[in-house]
């Protein structure tokens, strides 16, 4: 417990200092605290992965508590975005894309001896990307056979985790689907043909394809079809995530005809991974 709560003061240290930096901007104090409380819910996910899932059940403690501490530190690297948003004075986010909390994440970790951990490292450097860049990266190459597959289960934890987290968020908070997922209150509007086509080929929906209000929480359901583990889809059966994020599109979708075909595949997708497991969602 003793590592355990160096590491928490470790991540409260950098989530204090960003806030007592940013006190003047509103706007980035709450995406700071959001920050903060998102990685503690991410930390919640993993346990939850860790206990339940079948990967997991011989690993060792070792093991686990590098899994626990990716989860924990996978978003550290926020804070240092926050400095950048601050200082460039880009306090709603407009160039969110130039700034990699991956990358963040990685070189403050890298940096910090106590966590130079190749286990530890690459997962949380890769996290936000494609898997293929997570595979690609020379520190995995070069691993051992025995650390690779450690190492790619710490990141498809972090991966699915960080994914259950956002989703329970806003089945919680759905007033935040407005400014915060999708620039601008106005949320109404059809799906691009390019969003729907990759919805119903089960792909996740690329950025550059964006271009509607209701493209943008399209692009965040999309998310489903990267899923790693059985468990995760239980337990956003089970909290009624997907459900809470349907009715939501549902609301703000001017096409019918498309939404009932969205709702179709993205149900039948859920109970496709959860019963090839013989899980049926009865656990959490």
């Amino acid at each position: 417990m003793k590592k355990e709560q160096a590491d928490l003061t470790f991540l409260h240290k950098h989530y204090k200092n960003c806030r007592n930096y940013v006190a003047a901007s509103k706007e980035l104090c709450f995406y700071a605290d959001e920050k903060f409380r998102h990685s503690m819910q991410v930390v919640g996910a993993g346990n939850y992965l860790l206990k339940h899932e079948k990967t997991f059940q011989n690993w060792s403690q070792t093991n686990k508590y590098l899994a626990w501490q990716g989860c924990l530190f996978h978003d550290i690297g926020r804070f240092t975005e926050i400095y950048q948003r601050y200082d460039n004075h880009d306090l709603h986010g407009a160039n969110l894309r130039k700034y990699d909390h991956g990358e963040f994440s990685y070189e403050i970790l890298k940096n910090t001896p106590q966590y130079n951990n190749p286990l530890l490292l690459f997962p949380i450097r890769h996290h936000g990307h494609l898997d293929e860049d997570f595979f690609g990266e020379e520190g995995y190459i070069s691993a051992a056979p025995t650390e690779k597959e450690t190492m790619k289960n710490i990141f498809f934890l972090i991966k699915d985790a960080d994914k259950l987290a956002n989703f329970y968020f806003f089945h919680r908070h759905p007033e935040y689907y407005g400014m915060l997922i999708c620039g601008t209150e106005e949320m109404k509007s059809a799906a691009s043909p390019k969003i729907i086509d990759s919805l119903l080929k089960e792909e996740l929906c690329r950025n550059a394809d964006i271009t509607t209000p209701l493209d943008q929480m399209l692009r965040m359901l999309s998310w489903i079809f990267d899923l790693k583990f059985p468990f995760s889809f239980v337990f956003l059966r089970r909290l009624d995530c997907i459900e809470s994020m349907l009715r939501q599109i549902r609301e703000n979708n001017t096409d019918n005809k498309v939404q009932e075909k969205i709702e179709k595949k993205i149900r039948s997708f859920i109970t496709k991974h959860i019963n090839e497991t013989n899980i049926r969602g009865k656990i959490l």
